[in-house]
């Protein structure tokens, strides 16, 4: 999602830290956690309709408007569908 923002900010860590781009900065990263044991999906909650409904009303916190880019509520439902 956030690959773009920034002007260009998030690609010029990528290529300081050794990667040739965001997606591969991104890739590293999902590596890690995997190889650490920290969850990369939401499949073993089997979540409902209403849960991913209740999950992107919660993710509506003050700290979202953080992000570099607007997060519509769209975004959060593909996402958290995504990860299901």
């Amino acid at each position: 999602m956030n690959k773009d923002a920034l002007e260009g900010k998030i690609l010029k860590l990528a290529k300081k830290l050794g990667f040739k781009d965001v997606d591969k900065l991104a890739d590293a990263i999902y590596t890690l956690k995997k190889k650490i044991g920290l969850r990369t999906n939401l499949k073993e909650f089997t979540l409902t309709d209403t849960q991913i409904n209740e999950l992107v009303k919660v993710s509506r916190h003050p700290n979202l408007d953080n992000n570099p880019i607007y997060i519509s509520d769209e975004m959060l439902y593909e996402m958290y569908n995504s990860m299901r």
